[in-house]
Parts: C-alpha cells; sequence; structure tokens
C-alpha cells in the first residue's frame, strides 16, 4: 500500500509543476520544487494523516462468556502447506534491481574519473576543463567540463560552467539515486528529466545574458 501511496502522491505532485509551474517560474524555485517533490513523495505517504473522521462507536454491553477448553487434534502432515512467499519474491526482486541501477550508476561514475585523468587539462574560470578525442558532447561533472579536443568555444564553455556554478551535477545524483531506489515509479524518472531540462534552460539563460546570440 506504501508504495500505492507514494506513486500516486508523486504523480499529484508532477502534474502541479507541469500545470502551474513548468515555464513560469524562475529557473531555481522550479529545481528547488521538483527536488522537494521526490522528497515529500516519499515522507507523506509515511504521515497518518486525518483525512477520514473516526467511524463513531457504539456503547455495546459485553456479557461474560463461559470458556470451555476443547482438545482438537491435528494430523501434522496435512497441516504444513507449502505456498510461494510472493511479499518476499517481490522484496527480492527489488533489492536486486535496486544493486544493479547503483552498480551500473557506479559504473558510470568510474568511467567519468576515468576519462578525467586520461584527458588534457586546462582551467576555465576556475574550474578544469578536460579535453579528449571520445568526448562527442561537451558536459560537465563537479567542478570539470569535458570538451572534444580542441571544442573551447566559448559559448561551450560557458554552458558548462554555469552548470557547475549552480551546483547541478549534485542535483543530477540526488535525481540519479532517487531513480535507483524508487526505479518502481515512473513520476520520479519525470521529475529527474523535469529538473534536466531545467538545467539546461537556466545554463542557455546565463550564456544568452551573456551577450551570445541565441542562435549560435
Amino acid at each position: 500500500m506504501y508504495v500505492v501511496e507514494t506513486i500516486i502522491c508523486s504523480a499529484l505532485l508532477y502534474a502541479l509543476y507541469r500545470i502551474l509551474l513548468e515555464g513560469r517560474v524562475a529557473h531555481s524555485i522550479a529545481r528547488v520544487y521538483l527536488l522537494l517533490s521526490v522528497v515529500l513523495s516519499v515522507v507523506v505517504p509515511l504521515l497518518e494523516l486525518p483525512i477520514l473522521p473516526p467511524e463513531p462507536t457504539a456503547n455495546v454491553a459485553v456479557m461474560p462468556l463461559e470458556i470451555t477448553e476443547t482438545v482438537v487434534e491435528v494430523d501434522t502432515e496435512m497441516a504444513v502447506e507449502h505456498t510461494f512467499d510472493w511479499y518476499f519474491a517481490l522484496q527480492m526482486v527489488y533489492i536486486a534491481v535496486v544493486l544493479l541501477s547503483i552498480v551500473r550508476f557506479g559504473v558510470s561514475a568510474a568511467k567519468i574519473w576515468k576519462l578525467r585523468r586520461q584527458s588534457k587539462l586546462c582551467s576555465y574560470r576556475r574550474v578544469a576543463v578536460a579535453e579528449h578525442k571520445s568526448v562527442f558532447e561537451p558536459f560537465s561533472f563537479i567542478r570539470t567540463i569535458f570538451v572534444q579536443t580542441g571544442e573551447k568555444r566559448e559559448q561551450v564553455l560557458l554552458h558548462e560552467y554555469s552548470h557547475i556554478v549552480h551546483g547541478h551535477t549534485l542535483e543530477r545524483l540526488f535525481f540519479e539515486l532517487a531513480r535507483c531506489l524508487m526505479w518502481f515509479n515512473p513520476f520520479v524518472h519525470l521529475m529527474g528529466n523535469s529538473a534536466s531540462q531545467v538545467h539546461e534552460w537556466q545554463a542557455d539563460s546565463d550564456v544568452i545574458s551573456a551577450g551570445f546570440d541565441i542562435n549560435e
């Protein structure tokens, strides 16, 4: 039941974002809302909120009952039933998928650090820039900008630098962890995608504010 309530809560919060907030509020507000939505979707179902009033209880006179002891003989061989524990099986499936997701995420992070060690490093506005021929699309991770060898256009570096300044990497790590733990919830994945979209909008906005042409 808790899983169902979590999905319903996240669905309502995400629908509210898409209907009322997406593209209508500041990027920082949208980021905070999406982060809190994931947290609230986990916490709210744990709260015992008094949604419905308690049912009235009638005063019923309790009559004393005479208790008699009865001995029942049970055939132990017939009483033992070997039934499949579906709840335990679902728990094992959940844990297995979580572990696989965390391993996959760890492998991806290790590949990024390996790429950084193999790259040519330089600096840009007090952050590192890693140039490597295998980087087909610029990206940033923690405090490092990864670009294709020779790809050092100012607007590209400024875009990735904006991701670093605003701490977008930490938020993406948060959503990746949430995806690993709540892989069964499609709305958590949608919230992560929306957060990544807001990050791109915010970085593009910084580049345009710096004077670069929007078409570039």
